[in-house]
Parts: C-alpha cells; structure tokens; sequence
C-alpha cells in the first residue's frame, strides 16, 4: 500500500484496493503456508524495499537545491536492499532492471528525455522555478548552479546497470562453472528434443501461470511429472491459450509504448522551446502538468506490467533451465503487478462510467468487484486449510493433479506409514502407470510385495533405471541375505554405503552380517557407525542391544533395549528381546522392566 501511494502516486482508496487485492489472492498460500515460501516473501520485501529507496533516489533529484549525498546513500541503501533480495532467492536480481525502467519512464513522463535527430539529450525540468538545464553530447549548459549534475542524472542508470552485472557474477561464481543438474521429472520439455516443443511448452507455461494469477481456481503443491503434458504439436489447442495471452499482454505493450512515444515527441518540442527561450518553460509545465493529470495511470500501469514480466522471466526457462514445471510460489511477486493492472483496469473502467454518467453500471462494476474479493478470500481460506497436515495436503494435492505421478508417490508413502499397505500399493502403481521411470516407486512398492520374487524383479527395474539408488541396493541386498545370498548382499550392502554414507540401516544390517560370520569387532564399529548417524532410531538400537545380547554382554544389551523403549514404549521387538533377558535371568523383580 505505501509502495503504489506514495512511490507511484495513486490515491490512498486505490492503494488500498490494490493491497487487498494483493492480500487476498489465493496464489499465496504455497509461499505463505510452506517453508520453502519463506524465501519468495523475503525477496518480494526486499525488492519492495529496493523500488522504494531507488524512488527516493530519484525523487531527491527532482527537489530545488538538490543534495548529491542524498541521491547517492539512497542508491546505496538500494544496492544494498537488492543484494539481501538476491541472497534470499535468484529472482532478488530483477529489482534493478525495474528500477532502471521505472527511472527511463519518468523522464519520459515528465518529459526530461527528449530524442531527436541528431542527439540524445537529458532535460532537467524544475516545476517550482522559470528555469531549465539541458545536457548533451557535446555541451552542458546550466542556468542554475543549484541543479543536480549530469553525474547525478545518469547515476540512477549507471548505478543499478553496475550492481546487476555485480550481483550475475556473484551468482554464476556460485555455481562454480556448471549449471544446476535436474532430472527429466522436474523438467520433462528441457528434455526434449524437438525445438518446437520446447518452444511451444515453455510459450505455454507462461500462459499457464499467468492465467494461475488470473483465474487461481485449480491450485496444487506440485505440478511435475505429467501434470502439465508437453505441447507437441501446432494443432494443440492449448497454443491458443498461448496466443491470447501474448497478445494481451503486447497489447499492453503497445499502449505503454504509444505513450511513451507521444512523451518523446513533447521532449523534444520542449527541447526546441528551451533552446530558443527558457522564460516560456512555466507555460510548458502547467500544459505537462495538465497532461499528467489525465495520464497518470499510466505509471502503476507501467510499474504493473514490469513486476508481472521481469521477475518471472528466471523461471520462464528463457534465461536458463529451472528445475520446475511450474511452481505458485514464484509468482508472489508478479501477483503483486497483476494486482496493480487489475485495479487500474477497475478505475479506468469506472471512470468511463461515471463520465457517461451511467451510474447504475458503476453499482454493478463495485459489486462485481467486491464479490471477486470474497471468492478470493474463500479460496484463500480453504487453500490455507489443505497445508494444516500431511494428509489433508496430499489428499488435496491428488485431488488438483490425477495426472501426477509424484502425487500417487506421495500418498502412497502416507498410506504405507499409517500401515494401509493395499492402499499404498495401488497408488504405487498408479504412480508408475503415469511415470514408468519412477525408481522410487518401483523401490517402495517391492517392499510391500509378499512375493519374494516378484519384490526382487522391482527392485532390479528400479536399479536398472537408477543404478545409483542407495536404498534399491539395500532393499535387495536383505532379499539376498534371506535367500542365503550372503556374498551377494555384503557386496550390495557396501554398494549403498559408498552412494549414500549417511545413510544408516545399511551400517546395521551389514554388521548383523558380520556377526553371523564371526566378525563382532567389525559389526560392533558398524552398530556404532549407525547410532552416530540416527541416534534416535528405536530399530537400530534394538539391532544393537541384540548384537550385545548374542555376543553376551547382557547388561549392556538391556541398557539398549530399555533406550529403545523409552523412544517407542510400543516396540514390539525391543519389548520381546528384554522379556526373553528376564526370563532367561528369572528375574522376578522385574526393575528394570
């Protein structure tokens, strides 16, 4: 609200329509809701914040007697704020490229760029006062010493051009030379390789999301791996969808552009005009300010259409490829120029109204208005509903997307740890049905499979689309170990420790191994191995407190037994194995129990 009423000068019920707009939009809940989200919210305020102190920057040289040190620490302050916006999330470095435009299209307004044919000239024009400096290539004519310098003109551009080329290096520097790795489920078009569907699916993707800001009625946590299938051909119908939208938004494009070229025209009279006489400037600038009267929804139409553009295009793929098909939570910040678009639309069209004197229209535009806000609260409020759990944001989640195969994967995990195994089993398969080459569906769903068999067969296709998936070759290594297969489940076992070191139940089961073979000190470091990296786990304490207990070292194994216990009271195992030590004491005191 303080951004559009006193950095774009709208009226105080305008700015407050805007920030309700902005507050209500049903496009925010991933970003408010999720923790990832957190970064998109503090970018979107640090870029706010770097729009506001460029403008102060900005608005400090159009004062009399202006103070170089005041423009400069406002740039400052805004490179700063831009910097934080980039730290939070790569979309932080847009910022500066609005700024610069927003700069251009003030001087355009107020009439201080005038081009003509054979130069680019800055003017200076200071309403309060009969006076004009103009600056050009080769001369710099000044009729007041208490103007800003041409320095401090330029600086606006010069400045954020600077710390944007800063602020790329320092990101691509990260990177270390390579570009971020992504699977084709996070991008299936990147993948392709057909040009035109490249270029088709990713036209459409920005069609999709723009029409998710303009009409959020079906929202999802997720929307990868066949939610959105790719655009293949010229005869999809989606391409139409595609085609308007480009279209609306070059016809915004071009009114912009008239208007900033009807601008360039009036620069460059008044550039003759203070050529030839400065004392006719107070004409010149009561007619500027009458124009500007008329056209000053210009500016958060302009301000609108740059936020709803510039910060999307990192996530466009037109820049580089992003690891998402489409994610609501970069749309934070567009939101924000959709919202201003939205409700200069509303006043332009209200004004037409009331012109025509068509009172009973201007009744039905403020109830259709008005009732748009309370849809979007509803939506709001039950989008907010489906991230209170697990269950009811999977649940929802698979009701938005049937088509996701990650979605069937999600709530298949669900299911099989609230022990609905049949269930979990037929959305394992469903999930596969959608996306063969899922190897952690393959993987989950063989541990749920009776069939030996049938289990081991899933965990090979798993392997064979992934053969670096630490939990396939641990899941078929204890397949193995059963069969008698020990060689075999060793060799698998030491496999997944090396992809994934972190990872801990294998440590546990190859020490088990181990002991049968003889090998207690190695089983003893491998037990420990795995305590050291989830020492809360009940299972791998129990592991251990029964190596301890074959081994004979039974005071020990109940210290283990009974730590179990005290994470999960209703272990079942942990509960059998110190009943066995008891009995096997005839400890009828039962103390320790």
């Amino acid at each position: 609200m303080y951004t559009v009423n006193k950095v774009l000068n709208c009226s105080k019920q305008m700015s407050l329509l805007v920030a309700l707009h902005f507050a209500v939009h049903p496009i925010h809940t991933e970003a408010v809701s999720s923790n990832v989200g957190r970064a998109d919210i503090l970018c979107s305020i640090f870029s706010l914040l770097t729009f506001i102190l460029f403008s102060r920057a900005y608005k400090s040289m159009l004062q009399d007697k202006s103070n170089n040190k005041s423009i400069i620490f406002h740039l400052v302050l805004s490179c700063t704020t831009s910097t934080m916006a980039l730290l939070s999330k790569e979309t932080g470095i847009t910022i500066l490229p609005i700024c610069i435009l927003y700069y251009v299209f003030k001087l355009t307004q107020q009439g201080s760029l005038a081009i003509t044919r054979n130069r680019i000239c800055l003017i200076y024009c200071n309403k309060n006062l009969s006076q004009s400096i103009y600056y050009e290539s080769k001369a710099h004519h000044s009729s007041s010493s208490t103007q800003p310098s041409l320095t401090c003109l330029c600086a606006p551009i010069i400045v954020p051009v600077i710390m944007t080329a800063a602020l790329l290096w320092f990101r691509v520097s990260m990177l270390h030379g390579t570009l971020p790795i992504f699977s084709q489920q996070d991008n299936p078009a990147s993948f392709s390789n057909s040009l035109l569907t490249r270029f088709l699916t990713y036209s459409y993707l920005c069609a999709f999301n723009w029409r998710l800001i303009l009409y959020p009625s079906c929202l999802s946590y997720d929307w990868q791996m066949g939610s959105i299938p790719l655009v293949t051909k010229l005869a999809d119908f989606r391409n139409l969808e595609t085609v308007l939208t480009f279209a609306v938004l070059g016809a915004i494009f071009l009114i912009l552009l008239k208007y900033t070229s009807s601008h360039l025209n009036k620069s460059e009279s008044f550039y003759n005009q203070s050529c030839h006489k400065v004392n006719n400037l107070s004409t010149s600038n009561q007619d500027e300010t009458n124009i500007q009267s008329k056209d000053y929804l210009y500016e958060p139409i302009f301000i609108g259409f740059c936020f709803l553009i510039v910060p999307y295009l990192p996530a466009s793929n037109l820049l580089t490829t992003v690891g998402f098909v489409v994610a609501e939570r970069v749309l934070y910040l567009p939101s924000l120029g959709f919202s201003l678009l939205f409700i200069t639309g509303y006043y332009l069209i209200k004004q037409r109204l009331l012109s025509n004197h068509e009172q009973h229209y201007t009744r039905w535009l403020n109830i259709t208005f008005y009732s748009l806000v309370i849809v979007f609260m509803m939506k709001t409020f039950t989008q907010n509903a489906h991230w209170q759990s697990r269950e009811t944001l999977f649940s929802a989640g698979l009701l938005a997307t049937p088509q996701n195969a990650k979605m069937h994967y999600n709530y298949a995990n669900m299911q099989k740890d609230n022990g609905n195994n049949e269930l979990a089993v037929h959305h394992y398969r469903e999930a596969l049905r959608l996306w063969p080459t899922h190897e952690s569906s393959w993987n989950n769903l063989a541990t749920l499979l009776a069939d030996p068999e049938e289990a081991e067969w899933h965990l090979l296709q798993a392997l064979r689309i992934n053969p670096y998936h630490p939990k396939a070759h641990f899941n078929l290594a204890c397949i193995y170990s059963k069969k008698g297969l020990i060689n075999q489940a060793i060799n698998l076992l030491q496999r997944s420790i090396e992809l994934d070191s972190n990872f801990a139940e294998p440590y546990s089961t190859l020490a088990s191994i181990y002991a049968e073979k003889g090998l207690h000190l190695d089983a003893d470091l491998l037990h420990q191995k795995s305590l050291k990296i989830q020492p809360n786990n009940p299972d791998l304490i129990n592991n251990y407190g029964a190596f301890l207990q074959k081994t004979g070292q039974t005071e020990k194994a109940i210290i283990q037994y009974q730590k179990a216990l005290k994470i999960n009271p209703n272990h079942k195992i942990a509960n059998a194995n110190l009943a066995q030590i008891w009995k096997s004491l005839n400890d009828t005191n039962l103390k320790y129990w």
